[in-house]
């Protein structure tokens, strides 16, 4: 990245190499084998949403994972909530898997102390479309296990 304001570069292997690694001014994170393909030939949206129309609060930390389900296993989601209970005015963003599913995750989260409101649902949409969700209003990504 090039920058003096940040200490680390979380990358993969196939995309930052180790061996590369004299070329970043940061000290290289990397995630066990993963890789995500990009395309760019996808369009990028002409207006992003506001952080109001994301339904996103003005003045909070916002913790996000735009991962499928299938990914969220219990464990990982209680660790999230054990985040959420620690940073106080704070919220996760997440992909809206359906009303049931979101229930659920509520739910859960109520049981483990944590407000409902404080899960915040982004609309499930195409992949190319992800570029529209501005990165700028969330402050940290949470992984999976298989992110």
């Amino acid at each position: 990245m090039g920058t003096d304001f940040m200490e680390y570069f979380i990358g993969d292997s196939i995309a930052s190499p180790i061996e590369h690694s004299e070329f970043f001014s940061e000290k290289l994170l990397l995630i066990p084998p993963s890789y995500v393909i990009t395309n760019n030939r996808q369009g990028r949206p002409d207006k992003a949403p506001t952080r109001s129309e994301c339904g996103l609060p003005d003045d909070v930390f916002v913790f996000c994972s735009f991962s499928d389900i299938r990914k969220m296993e219990a464990r990982v989601f209680g660790v999230w909530m054990n985040i959420l209970l620690r940073v106080p005015n704070s919220v996760l963003w997440i992909t809206d898997h359906g009303n049931s599913i979101m229930k659920k995750l509520k739910k859960r989260a109520n049981e483990r102390g944590v407000s409902p409101q404080r899960i915040i649902s982004a609309p499930k949409i195409e992949h190319y479309e992800h570029y529209r969700r501005p990165v700028s209003y969330t402050h940290l990504t949470l992984p999976t296990i298989y992110s």
